[in-house]
Protein backbone atom coordinates (compact mmCIF):
# COMPACT_ATOMS: atom_id res chain seq x y z
CA UNK A 1 0.00 0.00 0.00
CA UNK A 2 1.17 3.06 -1.13
CA UNK A 3 0.38 7.07 0.27
CA UNK A 4 1.89 10.56 -0.35
CA UNK A 5 2.85 12.40 2.32
CA UNK A 6 5.02 15.79 3.13
CA UNK A 7 8.52 15.38 4.19
CA UNK A 8 9.88 17.59 6.59
CA UNK A 9 13.84 17.31 7.01
CA UNK A 10 15.26 18.99 9.81
CA UNK A 11 17.62 19.50 12.97
CA UNK A 12 16.66 17.28 15.70
CA UNK A 13 17.28 17.62 19.51
CA UNK A 14 18.86 14.36 19.70
CA UNK A 15 21.17 14.60 16.92
CA UNK A 16 22.44 17.77 18.14
CA UNK A 17 24.00 16.21 21.23
CA UNK A 18 25.39 13.28 19.33
CA UNK A 19 26.86 15.78 17.08
CA UNK A 20 28.89 16.60 20.23
CA UNK A 21 30.25 13.23 20.18
CA UNK A 22 30.79 12.27 16.83
CA UNK A 23 29.05 11.80 13.74
CA UNK A 24 30.49 8.18 13.48
CA UNK A 25 28.92 7.53 16.50
CA UNK A 26 26.06 4.61 16.46
CA UNK A 27 23.91 7.15 18.01
CA UNK A 28 24.09 9.74 15.36
CA UNK A 29 23.86 7.46 12.64
CA UNK A 30 20.98 5.59 13.89
CA UNK A 31 19.32 9.25 14.77
CA UNK A 32 19.71 10.96 10.73
CA UNK A 33 18.68 7.46 9.23
CA UNK A 34 15.33 7.09 11.66
CA UNK A 35 11.82 7.86 9.89
CA UNK A 36 9.03 9.67 12.11
CA UNK A 37 5.59 9.01 11.27
CA UNK A 38 2.29 10.05 12.98
CA UNK A 39 1.06 6.90 14.67
CA UNK A 40 -2.28 7.14 12.56
CA UNK A 41 -0.02 6.43 9.46
CA UNK A 42 1.36 3.37 10.66
CA UNK A 43 -1.36 2.07 11.24
CA UNK A 44 -3.00 3.00 8.10
CA UNK A 45 0.59 0.78 5.93
CA UNK A 46 0.58 -1.66 9.18
CA UNK A 47 3.60 -0.89 10.41
CA UNK A 48 5.24 -0.80 13.49
CA UNK A 49 8.45 0.40 15.15
CA UNK A 50 11.50 -0.81 13.17
CA UNK A 51 9.52 -1.22 10.17
CA UNK A 52 11.59 -0.65 6.91
CA UNK A 53 9.45 2.41 4.59
CA UNK A 54 10.44 2.91 1.33
CA UNK A 55 10.76 6.48 0.74
CA UNK A 56 10.74 8.48 -2.97
CA UNK A 57 10.26 10.88 -5.12
CA UNK A 58 11.28 12.15 -8.82
CA UNK A 59 14.77 13.17 -7.26
CA UNK A 60 15.54 9.68 -5.82
CA UNK A 61 14.56 7.51 -2.74
CA UNK A 62 15.62 5.99 0.48
CA UNK A 63 14.69 3.13 3.24
CA UNK A 64 14.56 3.92 6.61
CA UNK A 65 13.53 1.86 9.45
CA UNK A 66 10.26 3.98 11.53
CA UNK A 67 8.92 5.32 14.57
CA UNK A 68 5.93 6.11 16.25
CA UNK A 69 6.64 10.53 16.49
CA UNK A 70 3.88 10.03 19.39
CA UNK A 71 1.73 12.71 18.01
CA UNK A 72 4.64 15.34 17.21
CA UNK A 73 3.55 14.84 13.57
CA UNK A 74 0.06 15.77 12.00
CA UNK A 75 -1.13 12.92 9.94
CA UNK A 76 0.32 12.70 6.23
CA UNK A 77 3.46 14.36 7.58
CA UNK A 78 6.75 12.59 8.03
CA UNK A 79 10.00 13.49 9.18
CA UNK A 80 13.78 12.49 9.38
CA UNK A 81 16.73 14.09 10.63
CA UNK A 82 19.09 16.37 8.24
CA UNK A 83 22.09 13.67 6.66
CA UNK A 84 22.75 11.62 3.60
CA UNK A 85 18.98 9.76 3.58
CA UNK A 86 17.16 12.92 3.51
CA UNK A 87 19.33 14.39 0.89
CA UNK A 88 19.01 12.09 -1.52
CA UNK A 89 15.44 13.45 -2.00
CA UNK A 90 16.19 16.76 -2.10
CA UNK A 91 16.36 18.67 -5.64
CA UNK A 92 19.17 20.16 -7.11
CA UNK A 93 17.37 23.64 -8.20
CA UNK A 94 18.80 26.46 -5.38
CA UNK A 95 16.49 28.97 -6.88
CA UNK A 96 19.42 31.37 -6.92
CA UNK A 97 19.83 31.15 -2.98
CA UNK A 98 22.30 29.11 -3.05
CA UNK A 99 20.41 26.50 -0.44
CA UNK A 100 17.90 23.55 -1.95
CA UNK A 101 14.47 23.22 -1.39
CA UNK A 102 14.81 21.25 1.88
CA UNK A 103 11.23 21.44 3.24
CA UNK A 104 7.67 20.38 2.55
CA UNK A 105 9.20 17.78 0.17
CA UNK A 106 6.00 15.85 -1.88
CA UNK A 107 7.19 11.98 -1.41
CA UNK A 108 5.51 8.38 -1.93
CA UNK A 109 6.01 5.87 1.13
CA UNK A 110 5.03 2.45 1.90
CA UNK A 111 6.00 -0.55 3.50
CA UNK A 112 9.51 -1.92 2.28
CA UNK A 113 9.53 -5.91 1.28
CA UNK A 114 13.37 -5.65 1.32
CA UNK A 115 14.47 -7.32 4.23
CA UNK A 116 18.37 -5.65 3.43
CA UNK A 117 18.79 -2.26 4.82
CA UNK A 118 21.88 -0.24 4.75
CA UNK A 119 22.66 2.26 7.91
CA UNK A 120 23.17 5.67 7.13
CA UNK A 121 26.94 6.38 7.61
CA UNK A 122 28.23 3.42 6.32
CA UNK A 123 31.21 3.33 3.13
CA UNK A 124 28.98 2.93 0.31
CA UNK A 125 25.84 4.93 1.78
CA UNK A 126 26.42 8.24 0.54
CA UNK A 127 25.91 6.64 -3.17
CA UNK A 128 22.30 6.86 -4.42
CA UNK A 129 20.18 3.35 -5.32
CA UNK A 130 20.13 4.43 -8.79
CA UNK A 131 23.92 5.16 -9.49
CA UNK A 132 26.24 2.88 -9.58
CA UNK A 133 29.56 2.24 -7.46
CA UNK A 134 32.79 2.89 -9.42
CA UNK A 135 36.13 1.95 -8.22
CA UNK A 136 37.80 5.49 -7.45
CA UNK A 137 40.95 3.99 -6.84
CA UNK A 138 43.93 6.34 -8.19
CA UNK A 139 45.45 5.38 -11.21
CA UNK A 140 49.42 4.57 -10.32
CA UNK A 141 52.57 3.13 -12.36
CA UNK A 142 53.04 0.14 -11.95
CA UNK A 143 56.26 -0.22 -12.73
CA UNK A 144 58.94 -0.70 -10.44
CA UNK A 145 61.16 1.85 -9.52
CA UNK A 146 64.65 0.80 -11.23
CA UNK A 147 62.51 0.81 -14.78
CA UNK A 148 61.40 4.14 -14.26
CA UNK A 149 62.45 6.75 -16.46
CA UNK A 150 65.22 8.46 -14.86
CA UNK A 151 65.24 12.86 -14.45
CA UNK A 152 66.86 14.46 -17.35
CA UNK A 153 70.78 15.37 -16.77
CA UNK A 154 72.93 17.18 -18.03
CA UNK A 155 76.55 15.90 -19.37
CA UNK A 156 79.44 18.26 -19.17
CA UNK A 157 82.28 17.84 -21.55
CA UNK A 158 84.11 15.29 -19.70
CA UNK A 159 80.98 12.87 -20.11
CA UNK A 160 80.42 12.97 -16.03
CA UNK A 161 76.33 13.54 -15.08
CA UNK A 162 75.75 16.81 -13.20
CA UNK A 163 71.94 17.62 -11.85
CA UNK A 164 70.07 20.48 -14.17
CA UNK A 165 70.54 23.72 -12.68
CA UNK A 166 67.14 24.69 -11.63
CA UNK A 167 67.94 27.88 -9.85
CA UNK A 168 66.49 31.06 -11.28
CA UNK A 169 69.15 33.01 -12.74
CA UNK A 170 69.51 36.96 -10.98
CA UNK A 171 71.67 39.66 -11.98
CA UNK A 172 74.40 40.46 -9.64
CA UNK A 173 75.00 43.72 -7.71
CA UNK A 174 77.76 44.79 -9.71
CA UNK A 175 75.48 44.20 -13.08
CA UNK A 176 73.10 46.15 -11.40
CA UNK A 177 75.13 49.27 -10.81
CA UNK A 178 76.71 49.38 -14.86
CA UNK A 179 73.03 48.90 -15.54
CA UNK A 180 71.88 52.01 -13.79
CA UNK A 181 75.02 53.85 -14.64
CA UNK A 182 73.95 53.29 -18.12
CA UNK A 183 70.87 54.31 -17.61
CA UNK A 184 69.69 58.24 -19.90
CA UNK A 185 71.01 60.85 -16.91
CA UNK A 186 72.80 58.32 -14.45
CA UNK A 187 76.69 59.35 -15.88
CA UNK A 188 79.18 59.56 -13.00
CA UNK A 189 80.95 62.64 -15.05
CA UNK A 190 80.10 65.74 -13.12
CA UNK A 191 77.42 67.70 -14.29
CA UNK A 192 78.39 71.43 -15.65
CA UNK A 193 75.75 73.91 -14.26
CA UNK A 194 73.91 75.78 -17.06
CA UNK A 195 73.92 79.48 -17.48
CA UNK A 196 70.59 79.81 -16.79
CA UNK A 197 71.09 78.02 -13.26
CA UNK A 198 74.06 80.45 -13.03
CA UNK A 199 72.21 83.61 -13.83
CA UNK A 200 69.31 82.53 -11.28
CA UNK A 201 71.41 82.06 -8.47
CA UNK A 202 73.40 85.26 -8.95
CA UNK A 203 70.14 87.11 -8.52
CA UNK A 204 68.87 85.01 -5.66
CA UNK A 205 72.73 86.24 -3.85
CA UNK A 206 71.84 90.03 -5.38
CA UNK A 207 68.29 89.99 -3.87
CA UNK A 208 69.91 88.54 -0.45
CA UNK A 209 72.42 91.26 -0.21
CA UNK A 210 70.21 94.12 -0.79
CA UNK A 211 67.74 92.81 2.19
CA UNK A 212 70.73 92.63 4.32
CA UNK A 213 71.49 96.04 3.73
CA UNK A 214 68.08 97.39 4.07
CA UNK A 215 68.52 95.34 7.67
CA UNK A 216 71.65 96.75 8.61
Amino acid sequence: MTQTFILIPGRSARQGVTLNEGKYTDGYKTEIATLRMNPQDMQDLQLVDGDIVRVWNEVGEFSAPCTDAKNELPPGMLFIAYGDLSCRVMPADTHGSGMPDSKGLDVFAEKSTDATLQSAGDDDAAVPPTQPVTDSKPVTDSKPVSEQTPAATTESPQGASTKPNTRPTTPSVSRKVRTLASAPGMSDKPRTPSALTITVMVIIGAAILVFAARAL
